[in-house]
Order: C-alpha cells, then sequence, then structure tokens
C-alpha cells in the first residue's frame, strides 16, 4: 500500500506512526518548548502547531445540534425537522481534515494518550452545564471486543479528572451496526438496547466522539430520562 505524506514522516491508512504528529506526520520534537508543554498533557502524539490549529468551531452554532450556522437563525435546516431526544449536542469540530484524522487516531489507531488533551477541549463545552454529570455513551459489545476499550467511557474518566463528576451508567447490548443503517434504522436498532444502571441524576452530560445522525446520543437520552434525568445534553468531539 502506498503512504500517503502529510508531512515529513509518512502516515499509512491515515494514521501516523509512532513519534510523529497524528495531524501532519512530522516527528515530533523530544521536548517541547514551554509554551507548547503547557498546552499540551505529556505523550499528546501532537505537535503546537497542529494542537494550536485544532480550536472549536466558531459561534453562532445551531442550539439543537451544535453546528455553526450559516444564514440560519436559532436551529439549521436539518434540526428543524428532527425529534431528538437529547436537549442539546455541542461537537468541537466538524467530521473533517484535521479533526477527522484526530479521532481516526484516538479511535481506530488506539491512541488513547490523546484522551487528556481531546478532554481538556471537551471541558470548554462541559462548562456550559454547570452541576451536570458526564456520563459517556457506550459503544457496542462488538466494537469493545474489537478494540478492547471504549473511547467515550475514557473521555468522560478524563473529565472527571479535570474535576466535572461523572459516572458509569449506561450500558449496551449487542445489536446490528450502526454505520450500516441510516437514521430510522439506527433508532430502532437502538431501542430498547441501552441500560441505565441504577436511577440517573436530575441533569446529564453525555460525553461522545461522533455524532452522525443523532441516533445513539436520542437512545441514551431516551434511557436516562426514563431513568429519572430531567435534562440531557450532550458533548461530542466532531459532528459528521
Amino acid at each position: 500500500m502506498n503512504a500517503l505524506r502529510f508531512g515529513p514522516v509518512p502516515v499509512l491508512s491515515g494514521l501516523a506512526l509512532p513519534g510523529s504528529c497524528v495531524v501532519c506526520g512530522g516527528a515530533l520534537p523530544l521536548r517541547e518548548p514551554a509554551a507548547a508543554a503547557r498546552r499540551l498533557p505529556r505523550g499528546t502524539p501532537l505537535c503546537a502547531d497542529c494542537a494550536e490549529g485544532l480550536a472549536p468551531e466558531p459561534e453562532p452554532r445551531c442550539v439543537r445540534c451544535g453546528l455553526p450556522l450559516l444564514s440560519e437563525a436559532g436551529a439549521c435546516l436539518r434540526c428543524r425537522g428532527a425529534d431528538f431526544a437529547f436537549d442539546s449536542a455541542w461537537p468541537l469540530w466538524r467530521y473533517a481534515g484535521a479533526a477527522a484524522r484526530v479521532i481516526a487516531a484516538y479511535k481506530f489507531g488506539a491512541r488513547r494518550s490523546l484522551a487528556p488533551f481531546l478532554a481538556s477541549l471537551l471541558a470548554t463545552a462541559a462548562e456550559r452545564h454547570p452541576g451536570a454529570v458526564a456520563v459517556g455513551a457506550p459503544c457496542s459489545p462488538r466494537s469493545f471486543r474489537k478494540r478492547g476499550w471504549d473511547q467515550s467511557a475514557l473521555l468522560a474518566r478524563e473529565l472527571g479528572r479535570l474535576g466535572f463528576p461523572v459516572a458509569a451508567l449506561l450500558a449496551r447490548r449487542p445489536g446490528a451496526e450502526q454505520k450500516t443503517l441510516d437514521h430510522d434504522g439506527r433508532l430502532a436498532n437502538l431501542a430498547g438496547a441501552i441500560g441505565v444502571r441504577g436511577r440517573a441524576p436530575p441533569r446529564v452530560l453525555l460525553v461522545d466522539d461522533v455524532m452522525t445522525t443523532g441516533a445513539t446520543l436520542s437512545a441514551c437520552a431516551i434511557a436516562l430520562k426514563e431513568a429519572g434525568a430531567l435534562r440531557v445534553d450532550a458533548v461530542t468531539l466532531a459532528a459528521d
């Protein structure tokens, strides 16, 4: 397979080699400058320039899905006709470019050392929901067996290290792969598949990696509200 070059170090299948930045592919310095070291948690596989470029999407945002608005006001055209069970969602980025490479490295390349950096960015969105308990949206049992870890649960735990209240409340039963289904199919596939351990707190902040149709977040929100939650908001790394 041919290597794609995003910088001086080749990137294979979109995932950077060890010791290189997962965005540009450039070799990481053995020791970051002091200013960069203050911004990046130790061991983050990102160069200072790429980390600086991963700023959250600007305002104004859709009040439902959190994506930037073009000419609309309040809600985007997609969300005006959507029936989401969650109250709001706030993605850091669109799933494209540098953001997509970072998420691919984290989720599929097992670069778990990205979690503290990603959680530090999610924290700016979590601060919009004081008092909410952060809960990871569970991955499918098949994905967990394949990867051996849950990417959203790890992000939630990292938010806990930053001082946010966290609880492991949700579990997911086996089902078809979500990526093979459309929005209605995803909702039907998840109907009754999300369970809650105990009673949910009044306010929940769902944490997930990528929002595609909103079906997973909605299924989690339905289960949480049935278990006692009054409001469920979501923060994600990206929206596709």
